[in-house]
């Protein structure tokens, strides 16, 4: 294999293993929970894989906070993997102000480094019927939870998946 297709396989498959886990969960939850009330969203979970992301998680968890989703029904997880800069102190400083926002150390999990192990890690420990997933340097707009949610419950999907619009000037 060349590179180019080292750079396109790799992260289909880590992203397509990540898929399956998160639908492989989802399902035995919604299978064990109630069905949610016509009009009403579901409990969601949002899992971030951060690691070194010091510079753009603060904009992340800002459109987090700025989700268009039920208070009550909504948390942010961040998995720091393995980070060796602020990533967590960036995320327990949030933490402090909107008690949505949790920390979670792959590194006490004893789990490897990675960002498919630092998904799996965060989906593993939500208790949500629905969970999602973003980058630490993305920046979703305010309604994106509630319109996966909707959109998940309307179709009757397991799993959603959608784009992600890149926004940097440079080739990577």
């Amino acid at each position: 294999m060349d590179t180019i297709e080292i750079l396109v396989v790799a992260p289909t498959l880590m992203y397509s293993f990540v898929g399956v886990l998160a639908a492989i969960t989802l399902m035995r939850r919604r299978s064990a929970s109630e069905e949610t009330a016509p009009g009403e969203l579901p409990s969601l979970t949002v899992v971030i894989a951060a690691r070194n992301e010091e510079e753009d998680l603060p904009s992340c968890l800002a459109a987090m906070r700025r989700q268009d989703y039920p208070f009550e029904s909504y948390s942010v997880v961040v998995v720091d993997d393995h980070s060796e800069d602020n990533t967590a102190a960036i995320v327990r400083d949030a933490s402090e102000s909107d008690d949505r926002i949790h920390l979670l150390l792959a590194s006490l999990e004893n789990e490897d480094p990675g960002k498919a192990p630092a998904l799996a890690l965060g989906v593993e420990k939500s208790t949500s019927p629905v969970v999602l997933t973003t980058d630490a340097d993305c920046t979703p707009p305010h309604n994106w939870a509630r319109s996966i949610a909707e959109q998940l419950y309307a179709s009757g999907a397991d799993c959603l998946g959608g784009p992600t619009i890149v926004g940097s000037s440079g080739l990577l």
